[in-house]
């Protein structure tokens, strides 16, 4: 159920306010579109429904700007969960990066207080949940006009458009919603465990946010990828892909922190040694057409195939046509493309930069590389493709590694749902 910023309906005064959350993003609950992108904000809105919460999104009508992730108005049937949408100006005249940037500072917090505030009133939650830094800061503006009753946790998914320099107080000015964000105070703290060391960058700019009030903790995993392994030639037809030929993969947000273009050049590097290689590129975003245009000008657009953003189902078979996969981010490779992909049993190529190497052990669980030696990258690649008896060990490696480590998103879920129940209850 969706509810506009004009309009009301009735509210159920008998729900117990102690099992109800109100949570309050910028974003989505899927980055791209129904079933497509980062699934994380649904699971935590699934999650807390699931365990008996009854919970208030707050969000606002999305526009396209830039051709980003969540800037498209996604529809969910969550039993349990109410969706509160609201608008915010679009300025014609103001560029759209400078728009975007004012919706993230400025305009969210300010237009999503009174819908915030009214739910807070109305609703009474027990917890308020500030998911990701637009929403943090309009938590802090709500502390200007209510009595403090509920608990506030600020939830943050990583600081990867931080990068390295997270310390350098003239960079984090211009990054002034991260900065605003990171320095709020709450009663409790949750960010995501992507390899990025988002614990050591909240902890540097907030001292409040100490190890027993912060929840680090990693992503679950969809539970589709769980079952059984699919038919690999079911999923190679479905894409009409060549059983003959041998299948890279790259699977990510088509932006410039992800590098897809280190991925083309390499596979550039195999145009006449190897031409039985096939690329394909699952995810969409602002960078597109020019890797479109890239893999063109290197010689090899009849050979990369971009299969655009996918369902899970569709990420699924996409994972099982793969013979190796290619993680080639500039901070951390730590996200959940590298985690099913391990398991999945692929052989992983990727880059020893932020938390990787607490995940990849090279040689065991794939090939972790250092940044920016592109020869490297380039004889790692050919390894894999020309021995197969490595990539065979890869693959026990990562399905060793994947069943030690990884949990489903309900389960995932539930230790958050026990750690918020435990530390709102002190």
């Amino acid at each position: 159920m969706v509810l506009g910023a004009a309009e009301t309906e009735p509210m159920d005064n008998q729900t117990d306010p102690s099992r109800c959350i109100l949570i309050v993003s910028f974003l989505e609950p899927w980055s791209i579109g129904p079933g497509q992108g980062a699934p994380s904000l649904y699971e935590t809105l699934a999650g807390y429904a699931r365990a008996g919460w009854s919970v208030d999104y707050v969000t606002f009508w999305k526009r396209s700007l830039l051709g980003v992730a969540h800037e498209r108005s996604v529809e969910i049937d969550i039993p349990g969960v109410t969706v509160h949408r609201f608008s915010i100006p679009r300025w014609r005249w103001l560029p759209a990066n400078l728009q975007a940037k004012l919706d993230r500072l400025l305009l969210f917090p300010l237009f999503a207080l009174p819908t915030t505030l009214r739910m807070l009133r109305e609703r009474r939650p027990s917890i308020f949940y500030a998911y990701e830094a637009s929403a943090i800061i309009t938590a802090s503006l709500s502390r200007l006009f209510r009595r403090k009753r509920e608990q506030t946790i600020h939830r943050i998914q990583g600081v990867s458009v931080l990068g390295e320099s997270h310390r350098k107080r003239w960079f984090m000015l211009r990054k002034a919603e991260s900065l605003l964000s990171l320095r709020a105070r709450a009663d409790a703290y949750i960010m995501t465990n992507d390899g990025t060391r988002g614990d050591e960058v909240w902890q540097y700019w907030n001292s409040a946010v100490t190890a027993d009030r912060l929840l680090h903790i990693r992503n679950g995993i969809s539970p589709e990828l769980f079952q059984a392994k699919s038919d690999r030639g079911a999923a190679l037809a479905r894409f009409r892909l060549d059983p003959a030929h041998l299948h890279l993969l790259m699977l990510s947000r088509l932006d410039p922190i992800k590098r897809v273009d280190r991925g083309l050049r390499a596979m550039a590097g195999l145009r006449d040694s190897h031409p039985q290689v096939r690329l394909l590129i699952v995810g969409d975003g602002e960078q597109r057409q020019e890797l479109e245009a890239l893999a063109q000008s290197l010689g090899i657009g009849d050979r990369v195939r971009f299969l655009g953003a996918l369902d899970r189902s569709g990420v699924a078979g996409a994972l099982q046509c793969a013979d190796i996969f290619l993680s080639l981010y500039d901070f951390s490779n730590c996200g959940n493309p590298l985690f099913e992909a391990l398991l999945c049993e692929l052989p992983i190529i990727t880059l020893d930069n932020g938390a990787t190497g607490t995940v990849i052990t090279h040689g065991d669980n794939g090939l972790l590389l250092p940044v920016g030696d592109g020869d490297r990258l380039d004889d790692a690649l050919r390894t894999l493709v020309e021995d197969s008896d490595a990539r065979d060990r890869l693959r026990l490696g990562a399905r060793s590694w994947a069943q030690a480590n990884l949990v489903s998103w309900v389960d995932r879920m539930n230790r958050e749902v026990e750690w918020v129940v435990r530390k709102t209850a002190c």
